[in-house]
């Protein structure tokens, strides 16, 4: 395992290459597309979707009050039932997703939480709030055009999620998400730590995790300093445990995803077509969905574009991106007509 996710490809190769090297599929064993394991990535992804998952104000309501002990029912609960049953882990995940900004919540509210309580929910809850702004000031660019300041910035509160997010995981090593928390915490910041580690130790306590493994996709991303050929073999080696989560399949296609990114970025969106398309031969992820969409739409393709979009609504009928460029392609056939 160790000579894919440790043997890292630093700096880039050209867009053209990397395509090339994926349309060759040159880790040996690479899989060919299946039409029924990629049935039953679907199946499985529109099961985890309609389960029930936590909401933001009723999180909010439970900091608010000092209920912390509905608060952490609610996510002891979400963690038991991932016990049990691989597609809770949706709802687990999305939960801590709830812990950000952007959420309206107040960090100061999670700060008595944990002062309260010290649970490993609290500490990882109060560690996604702080890896979600560090993520906010990192930004999505090469680090070699991160301004001083961002990185600065990313750092002291990469540090503060990283001491939260070790906390929990010491007082319970089975609570993936701040797993999960500290691999990104390991991609945005030089720390003493590189998603490797953390990986390395995570799939110890849990190798059913789809969110897992893919958050640790996203540091093989050659943005990341990893490269195609290491999400190639990364993703093979997944399927080793195929058997545990039938969603492990869709990260066949998620090499072929980030380089259609950069055939995105570079202006190039039939190529960009192309590789969205490959990827979801191994199943439906949303975002490739829209972000094929997206392309579909920058070619001129709007019927194929509005086709995408109605699948994700069909996953996620809040999907509020989707919906937006929906209502622009029928907003753009009304005015036509």
């Amino acid at each position: 395992m160790s000579i894919f996710y440790h043997d890292r490809i630093h700096g880039l190769i050209s867009i053209v290459c990397l395509s090339a090297l994926l349309s060759a599929c040159s880790i040996d064993g690479q899989p060919q597309p299946s039409t029924e394991r990629a049935a039953a990535v679907n199946q499985s992804l529109k099961s985890a979707l309609e389960l029930p998952v936590p909401e933001v104000s009723q999180v909010a309501s439970y900091l608010y009050q000092r209920d912390y002990q509905g608060l952490e029912d609610l996510y002891n609960t979400c963690f038991v039932n991932y016990q049990n049953d691989a597609a809770y882990e949706t709802p687990l995940k999305l939960g801590y997703d709830l812990f950000q900004p952007s959420s309206g919540i107040d960090k100061a509210d999670l700060d008595a939480w944990v002062e309260a309580t010290g649970s490993a929910i609290a500490y990882t809850a109060r560690g996604f709030y702080m890896m979600t702004a560090a993520t906010d000031a990192r930004g999505g660019n090469f680090t070699s055009k991160t301004s001083k300041n961002r990185l600065l910035a990313t750092r002291n509160m990469s540090n503060y999620a990283a001491e939260d997010l070790q906390k929990a995981t010491e007082l319970d090593p089975n609570l993936t998400p701040a797993w999960m928390g500290l691999i990104r915490v390991g991609m945005i910041n030089s720390t003493s730590f590189t998603p490797d580690d953390i990986f390395e130790q995570a799939i110890k306590h849990d190798c059913r995790s789809f969110y897992l493994r893919q958050q640790y996709m996203l540091s093989l991303q050659p943005r990341w300093g990893g490269s195609s050929e290491a999400m190639l073999g990364f993703a093979q080696f997944c399927l080793e445990d195929l058997d545990k989560n039938p969603r492990f399949w869709v990260l066949q296609g998620d090499a072929y995803s980030d380089v259609a990114d950069a055939f995105t970025w570079q202006g190039d969106y039939e190529k960009a077509v192309e590789m969205y398309s490959t990827a979801l031969l191994y199943g439906d992820k949303l975002s490739t969905l829209q972000y094929r969409a997206y392309s579909l739409q920058k070619c001129g393709r709007d019927d194929e574009a509005e086709r995408d979009l109605r699948t994700i609504l069909s996953y996620d009928p809040s999907h509020r991106a989707a919906t937006a460029m929906l209502n622009q392609i029928l907003s753009k056939h009304a005015n036509k007509g």
